[in-house]
Order: C-alpha cells, then structure tokens, then sequence
C-alpha cells in the first residue's frame, strides 16, 4: 500500500474515498478494495494491542479515560481503548469499515497519537481534552496542522 487519499465525499450512505495513487490506480476505490487491504490494517491494530500492555506507560495511571467512541468532525468514529496513559485506537467509516489505525500517549489532558491510514499514510495527531471533546489538529505527508475535533458518544 502506499499513496494518499484524493478527496472525500460524506453522504448519506456514509463517507466515500477516493484514492489518487497506485492503490487505485487512479480509478474510484470500491468497497471491495478496501475490504482486500483492511485484514492488513486490522493485523496492525491487533499489533498495537499486543504491544499496549507491554508498554510502561500502560502501568502509567492516566489523569483522563478517553476509553469508548468518539465522532469525528470528519464523519469518521473512533474507538479508543486506554491501558493506563498508552492509548490504540481504530478509526471507523459507516461506508468502509476499518480506515486507519494508531497508538499513543496521555499526558495531562493532551493525547499524542501516532496512525497509518487504510492507504498506507502514516501520520500524527495532537489533541486535547476538555469537557468531553478531543480538538486538534494532525498532519501526514499531504496536510498539515489540519483541525479536528471528536466528541465522546
């Protein structure tokens, strides 16, 4: 995998994505492609997972629990799960599935995380907590600083 997303297009029916790299070879990306390179990203995550307990920031008490689902201002859902300040999350379309995956750290009230996306972009986003809204911005190989902000379900 490898390449970026060409555009985005919430609907309905759900997010759709449209790849301008060699994953789709420039054509329209299907269900049915993503379907192919999610077990990949699902392995990854399942990785992270793993790795999690492992980790000494996962015997770190955390001063917030961002554990459960957030929604993104970008359509998408995030499920979190925290081991102490170490947190992976996935991220979530009602179109596709599983698009990305990531992991990362608690400190205060601001999360660190770093993901690879469904195309193979890999990233980071800063956010900080306040009054059950996650608000940052992240940034990969084709944005950077973009905003974002989650609110817990």
């Amino acid at each position: 995998m490898g390449g970026r997303f060409g555009a985005f297009q919430f609907g309905p029916e759900g997010v759709r994505v449209e790849f301008d790299n060699s994953f789709s070879s420039g054509k329209e990306t299907t269900q049915e492609q993503v379907a192919e390179a999610q077990p990949e990203l699902e392995q990854e995550f399942n990785s992270l997972e793993e790795r999690a307990v492992e980790q000494p920031a996962a015997q770190t008490p955390a001063p917030l629990d961002v554990t459960g689902s957030w929604l993104g201002n970008n359509g998408f859902t995030y499920f979190f799960q925290q081991y102490g300040s170490y947190v992976v999350f996935q991220e979530q379309s009602a179109a596709y599935g599983t698009t990305g995956v990531g992991e990362g750290t608690i400190e205060g009230d601001y999360l660190y995380l770093e993901f690879q996306g469904i195309d193979g972009t890999t990233g980071s986003v800063q956010l900080t907590y306040r009054e059950g809204v996650l608000s940052g911005t992240f940034s990969n190989s084709y944005v950077t600083n973009e905003p974002i902000t989650m609110t817990q379900l």
